[in-house]
């Protein structure tokens, strides 16, 4: 005979007419389910969602092979924790300015760890970034004269310069209006 099923269930079976009483309540579950949908009015635009993936795989990219670390996992991270928030899309539109800032500053901060982590993928990101600011700031100016000057001695190639001398001219060229 098969196990009455539900709520007060009464069953009758058979010629001994045998009674089961089922007075069993299943333990109602309840689930509380947080709703995060996105709604334009106060989150960030895909635009800026976009920026944010971008400087998120620019870091991700510039560290990747270092070491064993998930680097677009740590900055989203650090992102959901300092906004407390589930996900990047949920940022609210008047903390994107400073989320970029903040993304920035960890980016920064992951590029002095490069410094240490990998000399060499440290001057194969850092000499391009270099060039390409300093071609957009100051098209006619020498960087090769710039390099020298700051870094009192000549210059030929910023590429064949130490880690130092490379990171040194890095924030000469950043701070450079």
């Amino acid at each position: 005979m098969d196990k009455p099923h539900g709520d007060n269930n009464i069953s009758i079976d058979g010629n001994n007419n045998n009674v089961n009483v089922n007075n069993y309540q299943a333990e109602k579950i309840i689930r509380i389910v947080d709703d995060h949908q996105y709604n334009p009015d106060t989150h960030i635009s895909p635009s800026q969602q976009l920026k944010i993936t971008e400087i998120v795989s620019e870091t991700s990219e510039m560290m990747k092979g270092c070491d064993e670390n998930n680097y677009s996992a740590k900055m989203y991270k650090s992102l959901y924790n300092k906004y407390l928030i589930p996900k990047y899309t949920l940022l609210p539109k008047e903390s994107f300015a400073e989320a970029i800032d903040f993304l920035k500053r960890q980016k920064a901060i992951y590029r002095k760890n490069l410094k240490v982590l990998n000399a060499t993928r440290f001057k194969e990101y850092t000499a391009p970034i270099i060039e390409t600011i300093w071609n957009i700031r100051h098209k006619n100016e020498d960087l090769l004269e710039f390099a020298s000057l700051k870094l009192n001695k000549k210059v030929h190639n910023i590429r064949k310069l130490s880690v130092n001398d490379l990171d040194t001219l890095y924030n000469r060229v950043k701070s450079k209006k």
